[in-house]
Order: C-alpha cells, then structure tokens, then sequence
C-alpha cells in the first residue's frame, strides 16, 4: 500500500506518536526526520490492507483518516526504526517465556508425591484432583515434559538459574516493555477519537491484537485474545505513571 501525506497532515500523524508513545526525533525512522516540504509518499513493505481491514470493524476509515495514517505511521516506525525494534522476535521471546514454564512444571513433578491431592486454579474457578498414584504426573506431565525439554542440553543447569534470583541490570527485560507503551497509547489514541458503547469492547481489543501483530511486536502463536488484551490495559491503567518510550532501565 502506498499512502501520500500533505506536510500538515505528517506533522499531525508525527504528533499524535509524540502524544501518545514519546516517539519522536532519533527514535522516528530517518524518512520521517527528513520529510520533504510538500507532500511525502510512503511505501509500506508490511501488509497496511490488513490494518484497513482490521480498522474497519471499529469505524469508519473515511471519517476516521487522520486516525488511520497515525497508526500507519506507528507499524512503520516500530518496523523500520533501529531504536524501536527489539533484538528479539516476539515469537523467540515467548519461546523464552515458555520453556520457563515448562521448567517450573518439571520441578512440581519432581516434588509431587504419589498419592497427593493436588488443586489447579485459575481466575475463574478451581478443581481437586485426587491423583492416585501420581497418575498427573506420570501419565500427563512426564510424556509432555519428555518432548518439550528434549532439546536442551542441560536441564539442570537451566534448573539452577530459575532457581536464581537475578540481580537489576541494563538490558533487555524478560518481557517485551514496548507492549504496554503501545497497548496504552493506542487504546488512548483511539477512544480519545472514539466513542464506543463500552470501555474495552471486544472488536477494539481484537483491533490492538492485529495493530501488534503486523508490528511484530505480538506473536501470531499462541493466540492471544480480548481477554489478555483486557487484563494488560486495566493493569497499565493502575499504574500511575503511565509507561512511554524512550525505555528507561
């Protein structure tokens, strides 16, 4: 998709990012620092259609324009700014993210006894399960866990260093800070434009989804829904500095 900007309506799009995430000067992509004086044509190397498509269930793209090329404009810098990008996929970080769960897992089958009642709860509700024999572990956790580690090579040094507690240090966090940043601004971005029926309907929250996935700041897998959606907009809201970039340590 290519899209041509007057220079008012750049310095608008421009703006908005500043506003809404603190992007702005050496974090902008060098294009954007260098605009030309008249109007700026822009070749989007990422699938734009799929985020007019997406912008189509939460309005009306027409009424909406200046929304619309400000969100462009967000994809774009988080795809081709060297100071946005992450060095880390969003599929490898969750990869990350798993194989420490999957850690955790092994160690509660390592120090589950046989015969112990064990309780698996989540937001919702809680069930006990009488595990005779040890029948979770051996039958469920022992078969899963054989084909997640098979791969590393050395399961217990991996062990120690969950066992660890690591010390604050610069560097990349084990999660990835520009969700939030980009979470928060464009829900704020976006309702500040908006009105819905609402606070976190579903078609805005599915909206965020796609916004971050064609960033590649979200993975396509696993799937992500409104519900995560929900819970990481309430959890920024109660914070009461709300987080934006440049990424401090």
């Amino acid at each position: 998709m290519k899209m041509t900007l007057t220079i008012t309506e750049m310095q608008a799009a421009l703006a908005a990012l500043d506003d809404y995430f603190g992007i702005q000067g050496n974090l902008l992509p060098e294009k954007y620092r260098n605009a030309p004086a008249e109007t700026m044509t822009i070749n989007f190397d990422w699938d734009a259609d799929a985020l007019q498509v997406a912008f189509n269930t939460i309005c009306d793209r027409e009424r909406h324009s200046h929304l619309f090329r400000s969100l462009c404009l967000l994809v774009d810098c988080l795809l081709t700014s060297p100071a946005l990008k992450e060095v880390l996929s969003s599929d490898e970080l969750f990869s990350q993210m798993r194989q420490r769960e999957y850690l955790r897992l092994y160690q509660l089958a390592r120090s589950t006894r046989d015969d112990e009642v064990l309780t698996l709860r989540n937001n919702s509700r809680s069930i006990r399960l009488n595990n005779y024999s040890n029948w979770f572990v051996h039958e469920l956790l022992d078969p899963f866990l054989k084909e997640k580690l098979a791969g590393l090579e050395d399961l217990e040094s991996a062990l120690r260093e969950l066992d660890t507690p690591k010390p604050a240090r610069k560097g990349r966090r084990p999660d990835d800070p520009r969700v939030a940043i980009l979470l928060w601004g464009s829900y704020e971005m976006i309702t500040d434009a908006i009105a819905f029926s609402s606070p976190m309907p579903n078609n805005l929250c599915n909206f965020l989804i796609t916004l971050l996935q064609l960033a590649q700041v979200l993975p396509t897998s696993p799937v992500i829904d409104a519900f995560w959606i929900r819970a990481q907009l309430r959890y920024v809201r109660s914070r009461p500095v709300k987080p934006r970039f440049p990424i401090k340590d």
